[in-house]
């Protein structure tokens, strides 16, 4: 992590010093610099303080074109409706140049960090205005991807943890396995290839080394017209949960994360 990197908050933290930057989850931060190894400086619309390091998590910046706008999700939107992007507080989602034109401004057309595009409604996304610092670490990231995969390729991810395939069209790999992403078969889930061999793979397995390039346009979005664009009621959305041992925290920060590290000179 450094300067210019984004960050989103994973837990609450209340500023005990005038110093400090208050945190929710899912607010989103850009590093302005690394005070030491448990503390940062950042600023959240407009106001610079210090937080823990150990209460957030590094954000994807997605790749933009000209014209594009970055936005950041400020309420949940759940919508099963064909052409809707389904968005949680704290993502950060591309709005594309024009975006709104064919459905009004309540509407906006964008993509995700993983690629995967639809409609989602403005009321519940606020503009992220990144310095040129985050822009340049985001453009350095994406070309560097882009230099080193081939034509075929979405991006590249890493391994977090073993998976073993139970299926033969799924992926098996180890943990710290470069995988490079082919597809997006459906929400939750990644088509990848790893050493001539390809497959599918729950995308809680693994973390991306950068934005994904946008997949092909469904042809469901292409027939999604401002007739159809009306709010959808939230409802919740069933997905299989992976679940794994959580990874030992205590190594990294007494007491685990989400909770207040001490200050130099701290007794």
């Amino acid at each position: 992590m450094e300067a210019g990197s984004l960050v989103r908050a994973m837990f609450e933290f209340l500023p005990s010093v005038s110093e400090e930057l208050p945190l929710f989850p899912g607010d989103v931060i850009e590093v302005l610099s690394v005070v030491d190894e448990f503390w940062l400086l950042g600023n959240k619309d407009g106001v610079t303080g210090q937080f823990p390091s150990t209460f957030v998590e590094e954000v994807t910046i997605p790749s933009t074109k000209p014209g594009d706008r970055l936005y950041v999700c400020i309420n949940d939107f759940s919508s099963a409706q064909p052409g809707h992007l389904s968005l949680k507080r704290g993502d950060v989602v591309v709005g594309e140049s024009g975006g709104t034109a064919a459905f009004g401004e309540s509407w906006q057309r964008g993509s995700n960090a993983w690629g995967i595009r639809g409609l989602f409604p403005t009321s519940c996304v606020t503009e992220l205005n990144l310095s040129c610092r985050s822009r340049q670490l985001s453009e350095r990231s994406a070309q560097a991807q882009a230099s080193e995969l081939p034509p075929y390729a979405l991006g590249q991810a890493r391994a977090l943890m073993n998976l073993h395939a139970q299926l033969n069209e799924e992926l098996d790999f180890r943990e710290g396995d470069l995988i490079i992403i082919t597809g997006l078969p459906e929400p939750g889930w990644f088509e990848g290839e790893l050493e001539g061999r390809r497959g599918h793979f729950p995308e809680g397995f693994v973390e991306l080394l950068g934005p994904l390039r946008s997949p092909q346009e469904p042809a469901d979005f292409q027939q999604f017209t401002s007739e159809d664009s009306g709010v959808v009621e939230d409802k919740s959305v069933e997905e299989e949960v992976f679940l794994t041992e959580e990874e030992d925290q205590k190594d990294i920060f007494p007491g685990g994360r989400g909770r207040r590290p001490l200050r130099s000179g701290s007794v």
